[in-house]
């Protein structure tokens, strides 16, 4: 636990500096709330001129960012598919395919690793629709 201040008060900012390891990280936020007006907000940084890792190699060059606060990245390019992880708002992927329709895109995760999202929730340096098609 960082902050403890599980208490009766007015609106009051808390921060708290701590070292974490590279990879998926949970958190846990919780807030207390008694009457009117609770707020509560979490956000993060970088310190020390830590810089978050380059875009991933495709080869191509082709990269995107994720605008959806969470996506889901699957097995394959539809809901039907398995989740393989879920990366936040903000991270780079490569593009490497889309379906016939241009409604996924497949993607180059930083860790390497390559799976399905919904293209409708990237932001691309080129249309989605240009990316070869990757059926079966």
């Amino acid at each position: 636990m960082l902050i403890d201040q599980w208490q009766d008060q007015g609106a009051t900012t808390y921060e708290a500096d701590i070292q974490l390891p590279g990879g998926l990280i949970p958190v846990k936020m919780e807030y207390y709330e008694n009457r009117d007006l609770a707020s509560a907000r979490l956000s993060w940084s970088p310190t020390g001129g830590i810089q978050p890792p380059p875009p991933p190699d495709t080869g191509g060059g082709q990269t995107a960012m994720v605008i959806a606060y969470w996506l889901n990245v699957r097995w394959g390019p539809g809901v039907g598919y398995g989740i393989i992880t879920t990366i936040s708002r903000g991270t780079v992927v490569g593009l490497t395919h889309r379906n016939p329709a241009g409604t996924w895109a497949r993607i180059i995760l930083p860790s390497g690793a390559t799976g399905w999202v919904n293209a409708s929730y990237l932001q691309s340096t080129i249309p989605v629709s240009t990316l070869p098609v990757l059926t079966g």
